[in-house]
């Protein structure tokens, strides 16, 4: 069977890291064509992968079998949407969109013209999420959901990027609002506090670079979703699950087995980045998008999963801005 050919879209650093989880695949499918807005961009990676690239989506689709979506937010509604004329099956890096409404647009276009769909959240995919999952049904009544996800530094980052990722909460803390919903199900109401503790540059924006989230499931259970921007230990992510048999942790906090003791205590390396945390998450997500279309089987987490995990991060980010409780049903309106 020949590789599928697939068309990445965006030359950043998601861009990179799904191109490299394609490239690992070969037999199954290849770096077909790369798109960038930067044209230079494009062109590196491009050149690395020995493909075709360009700066328009539209020279790419009728060349290649389906495309990975690594762009910025904003312009995500307009490619899926590109994705779905063309009738090209896509994976769509989180979150779906910029607004809710642009992703009701893109759920429409999916219901006039049905193509394969799926959204990059990675953590249902790394191992230790998966087997925490099926470990779910050994706590008995699930009573305590908490999760915390911290960047290593904000040094990358432009203040451009913070004004249009949408808020600390639906660029970050979106993988924990999906997690929320994955592990435990659907959240009824949701409050957030936070600040700008790191770089107080960024209230003058009204941005945020720590937060605290706490949600009351439909299930009765209670949960709290710490944010932060900066950490100087390097990346960090947590989750723990209570129940009323049990509870089950997930963290990674060190590289290899060595840890040193010295006059100043204990020493141990740990990763520094997600990229390294979850390499195998994101290679695991893109296999699952590749296997799933040559098998014709289900892609899961799709685009309306997706919306549902935008709005809850998008009703927390609401409650973080205005200091009300925020009920997530009653909050931008319904599919």
């Amino acid at each position: 069977m020949k590789p599928l050919g697939i068309a990445i879209v965006g030359a950043g650093r998601m861009g990179w890291i799904f191109a490299q989880a394609v490239h690992t695949l070969l037999g199954q499918a290849r770096v077909g064509y790369v798109i960038s807005r930067s044209e230079k961009s494009a062109e590196e990676m491009g050149v690395f992968f020995n493909c075709p690239y360009s700066t328009n989506l539209e020279d790419a689709l009728p060349k290649v079998d389906a495309v990975i979506i690594a762009a910025a937010t904003p312009a995500h509604k307009d490619l899926a949407i590109a994705c779905i004329k063309a009738g090209k099956p896509f994976f769509i890096e989180k979150p779906i969109a910029d607004s809710l409404e642009n992703g009701r647009l893109i759920l429409q276009a999916l219901k006039e013209n049905p193509v394969p769909n799926m959204v990059g959240f990675q953590r249902r995919f790394d191992p230790a999420y998966v087997q925490a999952k099926k470990h779910l049904k050994n706590l008995g009544n699930l009573e305590i959901f908490r999760s915390i996800s911290r960047d290593p530094n904000m040094d990358s980052s432009s203040l451009e990027f913070h004004l249009s990722s949408g808020g600390l909460i639906v660029d970050l803390g979106v993988h924990d609002m999906d997690l929320a919903r994955w592990l435990i199900g659907e959240v009824a109401e949701v409050q957030a506090l936070g600040g700008a503790l790191t770089d107080p540059n960024l209230a003058a924006h009204n941005l945020h670079d720590t937060a605290v989230a706490i949600l009351r499931f439909e299930s009765g259970a209670f949960g709290t979703i710490e944010m932060a921007r900066s950490t100087a230990y390097g990346h960090e992510v947590r989750t723990e699950v209570l129940g009323s048999k049990g509870k089950i942790s997930i963290e990674r906090d060190q590289r290899g087995d060595l840890r040193t003791y010295d006059a100043s205590g204990g020493n141990f390396d740990r990763p520094r980045g997600f990229e390294e945390r979850f390499a195998q998450a994101y290679l695991r997500e893109i296999q699952a998008f590749i296997t799933g279309l040559l098998e014709s089987t289900t892609l899961m987490p799709d685009v309306k999963d997706g919306w549902y995990s935008l709005r809850l991060a998008m009703a927390a980010q609401a409650a973080l801005e205005s200091g009300t409780t925020i009920q997530v049903n009653q909050f931008g309106g319904q599919l």
